[in-house]
């Protein structure tokens, strides 16, 4: 069921303060740091926001990402 095709995928980012590391869930999520798809929205949106355990805010996030061009991530969509 991991990475097969599905009617919607939906990943939970972070949650508060909350970590998480089970077979199921792990919080924050694990690739938030490589996915400029998402980095780049929540830059706009809340750029001093700092992940727990994380030095770095969003907005560094982000242009550590674009740095290391690690934004060839892309957002495919699958029409059924």
């Amino acid at each position: 069921s991991h990475n097969f095709p599905r009617i919607i995928d939906i990943d939970i980012l972070v949650f508060n303060d909350l970590t998480i590391d089970s077979d199921k869930l792990i919080l924050p999520h694990p690739r938030i740091y490589e996915r400029r798809f998402v980095l780049e929205p929540w830059s706009e949106i809340t750029p001093y926001y700092r992940i727990v355990n994380e030095n770095l805010t969003i907005k560094q996030l982000y242009d550590e990402c674009l740095k290391n061009k690690k934004n060839s991530q892309k957002v495919r969509l699958i029409n059924n």
